[in-house]
């Protein structure tokens, strides 16, 4: 697995669905897709939302590697979830 964009990701300020890089370059696009019943109002703040959620992921991948390696050899239940929810960014590590 080759290693993620690094951070900060960014919204676009053009569009709140759209995260990029502060260069400017494109990571995701978290709209565009259709929903059957759901009013478009909704659905474009769920897309904003994901967004906001996707240019966080940088800093809370970095956030659960400082828990994981602050509970490291121990069996507890923080760093075990910290544990796995950077072998599941890292790509099942």
């Amino acid at each position: 697995m080759s290693a993620h964009t690094p951070g900060p990701w960014l919204i676009d300020p053009r569009a709140d669905t759209h995260v990029t890089t502060m260069a400017g370059r494109g990571i995701c696009s978290a709209g565009g897709y259709q929903t059957n019943g759901i009013p478009p109002d909704i659905l474009n703040a769920e897309h904003a939302a994901n967004a906001r959620l996707i240019a966080a992921a940088p800093e809370l991948l970095t956030l659960a590697e400082c828990v994981a390696e602050h509970f490291d050899g121990t069996d507890s239940p923080l760093g075990r979830a910290a544990r796995a929810v950077v072998a599941m960014a890292r790509g099942g590590e």
